[in-house]
Formats: C-alpha cells, structure tokens, sequence
C-alpha cells in the first residue's frame, strides 16, 4: 500500500541526517535495541493502526481534526508529565494549530458563517415557492 511505501522511503530518506559514529555505538547495547522496538511498536505502528481503524468509525473530518491535536497533546503530556521544556516555539506552534481548526471548519464550508448563508438560502427558495 500507499502508506507502507512511506514508511520505507521516509526510513530511507532518514539515514541521510544520521550521525553513523552514535548510531552504531547506540546500537551495540543491548537495552537501546528494547528502546528502539518499544518507538517503533508504540510510537509508530500502534498509533497508525488505531488512526486507521478509527477512520472506519468517525467521518475524516473529525479524524483529521484528531491527528491535528495530536502535536499539542503531545507537548503538553511531555510538559507535565516528563518535565519537558516548554519553549515559546513549542508554544506559538500549539496556539497556530488551535486556531487552524475553526478557520478550516470554515474554508471547507463547516462554520457558523456558512450555515447561516445556508439557512438563509433555504429561507429565501421557501419564499419563492
């Protein structure tokens, strides 16, 4: 399929930016190769498996929204569970994807804006007949 083919070649894109000398020194201990199946296992393939299954259940549009929460989710977890730092960029970046989604229920015709200029339509082809 289309996304196995991603994975693939965004793995193979990857090996460009390594650093090979850390790389294999990580690779020779045995707890990092638990480490490296506990990322691909929960970070990678549980997650796509549970989007994919969840699109057989919710519209795209709700998925969507899902997947684009997903990033300020993730750095508030980090944030408050694991002590991560929280840098102004990761703050400004959480405020652009929140205000992304109104502005795209709306450009796709989902918003308080259109469903009034739909009722109004409707109000209007009642008034004709």
């Amino acid at each position: 399929s289309i996304t196995l083919w991603s994975f693939i070649f965004a793995g193979a894109a990857s090996m460009l930016f390594l650093n090979y000398t850390r790389v294999m020194h990580v690779l020779t201990n045995p707890q990092s190769w638990l480490a490296l199946a506990g990322l691909v296992l929960f970070a990678t393939i549980l997650p796509y498996c549970a989007y994919t299954a969840g699109l057989r259940l919710l519209p795209p549009s709700v998925a969507a929204i899902t997947v684009a929460v997903e990033p300020v989710v993730g750095t508030l977890v980090g944030t408050l569970f694991f002590r991560e730092p929280l840098p102004i960029a990761a703050i400004i970046g959480m405020i652009l994807i929140i205000a992304a989604m109104p502005v795209t229920r709306i450009v796709h015709g989902h918003g308080p804006c259109t469903q009034n200029a739909s009722q109004i339509d409707n109000q209007i082809e009642d008034l004709k007949e």
